[in-house]
């Protein structure tokens, strides 16, 4: 089967969340439902709207990943 490589919003929407939950792209494009990673590293070259909708979703993730380490460095001093 063919992995996509026509842009789509629901591609890309679905591809930031995975990246928010805190996925990396490599592990996403492992995914043989969804394009492989030189399509969308030229989907972000070329479409600034994803690479907006990206930028915010590493951002996110990273956040996250932050609060949760803060949380978890918190717990171990209270214990």
């Amino acid at each position: 089967m063919a992995r996509p490589s026509v842009y789509t919003k629901g591609v890309t929407d679905h591809i930031c969340q995975r990246i928010v939950d805190g996925e990396s792209l490599r592990q996403i494009c492992k995914d043989d439902s969804l394009p492989n990673c030189d399509t969308i590293y030229c989907w972000l070259q070329s479409n600034k709207a994803f690479s907006d909708q990206y930028t915010q979703a590493r951002m996110l993730s990273l956040l996250m990943r932050l609060i949760k380490s803060v949380i978890l460095k918190s717990n171990q001093i209270n214990q």
